[in-house]
């Protein structure tokens, strides 16, 4: 039987289960906007407690975010930086929890700070277009593994793995020097 979830006054634009096994709680990632105006913002949806708690700032656009396999971190893009490049963050997922919830209609009540306080910068960006978390793993050490898919336009696009160690130094491998996907 269907069963609506979520009562906010904009639509929401994205939704990630979280893993079946792993820490996270049951529930899911969900990105929805204001007004139209293209700033996602990524909130968690707590099955259990039928919560929602905003992670992500209420200014900067954020996207693709992705559950590490482990349950334990989300990773996701943010143009927080400068407002114009897409870098891409990882955070724990114990940094979600605690923070203010929505009231019923959605509207954040309390929010302070951004997530960019706790998440942790693994790829810096000057190029142009679009980053997406399509692949996560971590660690116990505090090293990651991520898949990373750059958009640059419908007949350019390239695949990046990114790999921090303990010390939270990265590295970034090109994958896939060029997709195209036009036929």
């Amino acid at each position: 039987q269907r069963r609506q979830m979520t009562f906010f006054r904009e639509p929401v634009k994205i939704c990630v289960p979280s893993p079946k096994d792993g820490e996270a709680p049951k529930g899911f990632i969900f990105g929805s906007d204001i007004g139209g105006n293209e700033q996602l913002q990524l909130s968690f949806f707590d099955s259990d407690t039928a919560t929602s708690t905003r992670f992500t700032d209420g200014i900067s656009k954020h996207d693709g975010p992705c559950w590490a396999a482990e349950g334990n971190s989300i990773a996701f893009s943010s143009n927080a930086r400068d407002g114009k490049h897409f870098d891409v963050y990882l955070l724990a997922f114990a940094h979600v929890a605690g923070r203010q919830e929505h009231d019923k209609v959605g509207s954040p009540v309390g929010f302070t700070g951004g997530v960019h306080a706790h998440a942790r910068l693994v790829m810096e960006n000057s190029d142009a277009g679009y980053f997406w978390t399509t692949g996560a793993s971590t660690r116990p050490d505090g090293s990651s593994t991520l898949l990373v898919y750059h958009y640059i336009s419908v007949s350019d696009s390239k695949l990046y793995l990114v790999e921090t160690d303990a010390d939270h130094v990265t590295r970034r491998t090109k994958i896939a020097p060029r997709l195209s996907q036009a036929a």
